[in-house]
């Protein structure tokens, strides 16, 4: 487990920073956010409660009744445990325990993101530029904040897709292998219906393999079956839970409606004053993509950085944050400060966002060296091993070996595999805006899509490491503009909504 830090050996100390850094923040705010104020938070609240007395929560007890139910079993637990305590006290005790477990949570999916990062190319800058992708994006450390079901989804996502790649892109197909892939995606579809948008392309290494490779053919075959049915015996049963009590799979606390009626979009000179000035709530009722983007690098739906107290000093909610503001009753407030900090981090993460959206599309652009030829258990590649030529206990030639180790070249079809996650569970979520339109576009959030970050931040480390091959030096300034942007950002990855 410890290897994704180390290259040729060597432990790679920037590469520990950066995964103690993101993950220290992450637990940071795990500790001091209010679990009680999120997107949706009183229906992942009543979850809580209904699954603490051993039942499902119909549309009764919960908006949230069609969310598969893992990611709220340790508040479950906690919820029972602390049955002596006042209602307060315990509901803030199992809401904390969920938290924290998030917080593993996101340790599983940054060692995901390097595990998977090594199989494409195994150096330090590789890694580094994986992390770094992946922690200077806000979205990440809010939605690691809230009690949902996207942080344990993704975690699993990520380390069911890094044992696929493993089963199907470099190594010979096992049913261990298997099974512990089929385990972890089981439990990704079990902890929120996102996760299934990323299957279709994580299973096309499974078919090219089994087309392509006619001496593993058996066991290919074999592996893929176990997959399948590991992760449908995993979390298919929830979906069938809902076919029979709600008539569909898909059901939503909402019916599908017919498109609303369609209102001017077009890039006014006023969509970009509020990026500058406010991109907050109502600053984007008509404009889905700029408002997801004002999510994914500033808090949209201010549930995370825009914050008031009342007179007693308590957190109001996000909705009632102006009026009480208006009202001048509120004993402190930064509703007339963030907004504008947040308007320059839009504007400078435009940079950033042109980064990860580059790394897809060289992601993408990989899809050309998918060829038989490649094929990873071909001599010299994972799936078999060089053996040493020196003799037992001579490490004078440890250099000269290492030079001559090769590469794993299961890059070859592991960055355009994860290139095509991304590219499904976009076209998977805005098929789900368009199916459930709203005049506010409350489906629009950057939490919804939360696995994509692992991803993109892959693909553009990557892109990054091609670059620095062949132009170091335009390289380190692309690197230099995104930690600039980064250390600008950095207030924005920390809550304001602390319950201390």
């Amino acid at each position: 487990m410890l290897g994704v830090f180390t290259v040729e050996g060597r432990w790679c100390r920037h590469v520990v920073l950066a995964f103690i850094a993101i993950n220290l923040i992450v637990l940071l705010n795990a500790i001091l956010h209010d679990p009680r104020f999120g997107y949706d938070a009183p229906g992942h609240i009543a979850y809580v409660k209904t699954l603490a007395d051993r039942r499902l929560p119909t549309p009764a007890d919960s908006h949230e009744f069609f969310s598969p139910p893992l990611p709220y079993v340790p508040a479950a637990i906690a919820w029972k445990l602390f049955d002596g305590a006042s209602s307060e006290g315990r509901q803030i005790a199992a809401l904390k325990t969920a938290q924290l477990v998030q917080f593993l949570g996101s340790i599983v999916t940054c060692w995901s993101v390097l595990a998977i990062a090594k199989l494409i190319r195994a150096d330090r800058w590789m890694a580094l530029a994986s992390l770094i992708a992946l922690g200077m994006v806000p979205a990440y450390y809010r939605t690691f904040a809230m009690v949902r079901g996207e942080p344990m989804m993704v975690a699993l996502l990520m380390l069911g897709t890094y044992h696929a790649l493993r089963c199907f892109a470099v190594d010979r197909p096992t049913v261990i292998r298997a099974g512990v892939a089929g385990l972890f995606l089981g439990g990704a579809m079990l902890s929120r219906q996102w996760a299934l948008l990323a299957l279709p392309a994580l299973a096309l290494v499974g078919v090219w393999r089994l087309v392509v490779d006619s001496e593993t053919r058996r066991p290919t075959f074999v592996a893929a079956l176990v997959i399948l049915v590991t992760s449908a015996t995993v979390g298919g049963w929830f979906y069938v839970h809902l076919h029979q009590e709600y008539g569909s799979m898909r059901a939503f606390n909402r019916a599908p409606e017919e498109e609303l009626e369609s209102k001017e979009s077009d890039v006014s000179p006023s969509v970009f004053r509020s990026l500058l000035h406010a991109p907050v709530r109502h600053a984007y009722q008509d404009h889905p993509a700029w408002l997801f983007y004002a999510d994914t690098w500033g808090d949209y739906w201010r549930y995370f950085l825009i914050s008031a107290r009342d007179q007693k000093g308590r957190l109001v909610k996000s909705v009632q944050t102006d009026r009480l503001v208006r009202s001048g009753k509120a004993k402190s407030s930064n509703s007339f400060t963030m907004p504008a900090y947040l308007g320059r981090v839009c504007v400078v993460s435009i940079v950033p966002s042109v980064f990860l959206l580059s790394g897809l599309g060289f992601g993408l652009w990989q899809l050309k060296t998918w060829r038989t030829k490649q094929f990873p258990v071909s001599a010299g590649c994972p799936g078999t091993v060089t053996p040493d030529p020196r003799p037992h206990g001579d490490e004078s030639r440890v250099s000269e070996y290492d030079a001559q180790t090769p590469e794993p070249c299961g890059g070859a079809c592991v960055l355009p595999v994860i290139a095509m996650m991304t590219v499904t569970s976009l076209a998977g979520y805005v098929w789900f805006v368009w199916t459930y339109p709203n005049d506010h576009l409350d489906t629009v959030k950057a939490s919804y899509m939360l696995q994509i970050l692992p991803l993109l931040a892959i693909s553009a480390a990557a892109m990054w490491c091609a670059l620095r091959d062949r132009s170091p030096r335009f390289a380190k300034g692309v690197g230099i503009c995104v930690l600039l942007v980064l250390l600008h950002n950095l207030p924005a990855m920390v809550t304001r909504y602390s319950i201390l």
